[in-house]
């Protein structure tokens, strides 16, 4: 008749197959928890550098955004001035204009009147 042990001895080698397979099943588990570990290490690192990365990202679409509008603002007061010299240039030409009219015009009179003596120095 068997007795408890020898059901127990019989049972034995079974057993430690179980518990060899849970060692095994623990050891991949500590292995699967120390990889969890490193990736989730890693992805907070990615995230940190993320934020990072975008916030240098706003501060250099701010600057250039900046640098941007003062362009404009120097190109306007640039056009602004040039616009003015180009008026200050036509009045003063129209002021030329004017005066080269009058003195031609006198110089016309001038010649005419100096014809005028020559025909009456002939007669």
């Amino acid at each position: 008749m068997p007795t408890i042990f020898d059901k127990l001895l019989e049972q034995a080698p079974a057993l430690r197959d179980e518990l060899l397979k849970y060692d095994t099943v623990t050891d991949a588990e500590a292995e699967a928890n120390e990889a969890l570990a490193a990736t989730t290490e890693a992805l907070t690192a990615a995230k940190i550098a993320l934020a990072e990365t975008k916030s240098e990202l706003g501060k250099a679409q701010a600057k250039n955004q900046r640098d941007y509008q003062q362009a404009i603002f120097d190109r306007r007061k640039e056009l602004e001035t040039v616009t003015a010299a180009v008026e200050d240039a036509k009045n003063k030409h129209k002021a030329l204009t004017n005066q080269t009219a009058h003195v031609q015009a006198r110089h016309a009179e001038i010649e005419a009147s100096i014809e005028s003596l020559r025909r009456r120095a002939r007669a």
